[in-house]
């Protein structure tokens, strides 16, 4: 999973996007529509309801579990 904020002044939106050619099937790139670089700090809501269901989407398997991804 890759997050991002459209207003991040630090982290160009083009060096962003260059997550694009790594993303295989399953993963996730978010951008969060609002908010500086600290977007997570200021819509922990929206961040943690896209986290969640990235997590919620993973296949649950023993390798998960064993490796700590699912508690």
């Amino acid at each position: 999973m890759v997050c991002g904020s459209k207003d991040d002044v630090i982290i160009d939106p083009h060096a962003l996007k260059g997550w694009l050619n790594w993303l295989k099937e399953g993963d996730v790139f978010w951008e969060c529509p609002q908010g500086p670089h600290f977007f997570h700090y200021f819509y922990p809501q929206q961040v943690g309801r896209k986290i969640i269901k990235f997590w919620q989407a993973l296949p649950l398997n023993e390798s998960n579990i064993t490796s700590g991804l699912v508690a």
